[in-house]
């Protein structure tokens, strides 16, 4: 490979399969030559036909279905499965999508598979836009050069989708409104997710909204806990900002309101991916308001999503989890002034570093020293006689602080440091150290802890 190489777009491979019900493949070739060579795609017929049972959980149903495209494209050795239904006499087309690689549970616009798209049967160009951006979206890219095409194209196709999704035809059904609203919220999202765009979160959120003004969870229960589940992203994204509290506690509710359909039983992942949201969600809502319940149910959360993520299974995805679980506890220690809570916040910090090391992520190896730090000086600030946590918290500072300045993250080392100056003035005073500094929040008996990272996602530096 030489110098100055640098991989190439590739086109995004989908193949469609024969629509069930489509006898005579109208339907099915139209769908193809919407996509064919347009937004980066290549589109070719696959002469199978994936349909639904009848009999049984939807959400199992979809699950099987979903499982035996992903099987079938994989083997095509292509990128994303188009499937679904043509019912005659073919007023609406039904569109479901599977990429070869699966989706991230956690991501933004997540289709899963309960997302589908459905279209009047003679749909237009302008339409097709539509179809081309929710194609993309639900695309989990297999290479660098498909990753490349997937974040040219998808941009310039939710563009041009936009204004026709503004201005939908009167005559079109409910049901393909609402489905559309779906997946045009799922392809702002994903584009959100790409370039930090608060603006397009706000109309995915929107997009959802309007959508779940019009979906029965009787009738659509999977599709409508997946538009709740991605409602709950969008708002966490344009609440994190200025952590205002009425757009976290909205998030909170549409996590808790997916996670009335979404089981662990049935999808465990997803479940899991939505108990570590939730949790963040509690958190800062016990941050901005001091209701110490909220943190509880937030360690909850947390403890459950663990039950998926494990160490062994998922190192670095545990990882995350019980360091959000290790600074709720560190709160709830706080507050409470209970220092078995807080010595469980140090052990998790403690288990999180074995699995985070400062060779393999280092700001995030970091981050849970700092966090280690401030839970030992919360330990120490119950016993005025504690040198020991204390000397410990000064050593976590002092190496967070080291790996924040290696790496020029000036704003974080300079926080490391105040929490080791402040550490190291409550140990000499404590006779750890050389002379004892005057200090009237001390005198007062109000010890101030040092500054904690701002939220457990925040210590990710994300």
């Amino acid at each position: 490979m030489g110098k100055g190489w640098a991989p190439r777009a590739e086109r995004i491979d989908v193949r469609v399969a024969t629509l069930a019900e489509d006898v005579e493949g109208i339907h099915t070739r139209h769908v193809i030559e919407a996509m064919h060579r347009q937004g980066g795609f290549t589109a070719r017929r696959f002469d199978e036909t994936i349909e639904l049972g009848l009999i049984g959980d939807p959400g199992e149903q979809l699950l099987k279905a979903a499982s035996s495209g992903r099987e079938r494209v994989l083997r095509a050795h292509a990128d994303l499965l188009v499937w679904g239904e043509a019912p005659q006499p073919g007023a609406t087309l039904t569109l479901r999508f599977v990429s070869a690689l699966a989706e991230d549970e956690d991501r933004p616009g997540y289709f899963g598979p309960g997302a589908c798209l459905k279209l009047p049967a003679s749909f237009g160009p302008e339409i097709s836009q539509i179809l081309l951006a929710a194609g993309l979206a639900a695309t989990t890219p297999q290479s660098e050069g498909k990753r490349l095409r997937l974040v040219e194209a998808l941009p310039k196709a939710l563009n041009a989708a936009l204004p026709v999704y503004n201005a939908l035809p009167l005559d079109i059904t409910e049901g393909e409104r609402t489905s559309i609203q779906i997946c045009m919220g799922n392809a702002a999202s994903t584009v959100a997710a790409l370039h930090g765009s608060l603006d397009l979160y706000q109309v995915a959120a929107q997009a959802y909204q309007s959508a779940l003004e019009n979906i029965s969870k009787d009738d659509h229960p999977i599709e409508w806990a997946t538009a709740q589940r991605n409602l709950g992203v969008a708002l966490q994204a344009l609440a994190e900002p200025s952590d205002d509290a009425d757009s976290l506690g909205a998030a909170a509710d549409a996590y808790h309101a997916a996670l009335g359909v979404i089981t662990k039983a049935l999808f465990p992942r997803e479940w899991a991916a939505l108990q570590n949201r939730l949790g963040l969600m509690l958190y800062k809502l016990d941050r901005k308001t001091g209701d110490t319940e909220l943190v509880k149910h937030a360690l909850s959360a947390f403890q459950a999503s663990l039950q998926v993520f494990t160490r062994a299974a998922e190192p670095l995805r545990w990882a995350d989890i019980m360091n959000n679980f290790a600074q709720a506890a560190q709160m709830l220690g706080g507050e409470l002034r209970n220092v078995e809570v807080l010595k469980t916040s140090a052990a998790a910090c403690r288990s999180v570093l074995e699995v985070r090391t400062r060779d393999s992520a280092p700001l995030m190896w970091a981050a849970t020293q700092n966090n280690l730090g401030t839970a030992l000086f919360l330990i120490a600030k119950e016993d005025r006689n504690d040198t020991v946590h204390l000397q410990g918290s000064v050593e976590a500072f002092a190496l967070a602080g080291d790996v924040y300045t290696e790496h020029g993250a000036t704003k974080l080392a300079a926080l490391a440091q105040r929490n080791q100056s402040r550490a190291e003035s409550l140990l000499e005073g404590r006779g750890g150290g050389e002379g004892r500094p005057k200090m009237s929040w001390e005198d007062d008996g109000k010890e101030a802890p040092p500054a904690a990272q701002n939220t457990p996602e925040d210590s990710e530096g994300s």
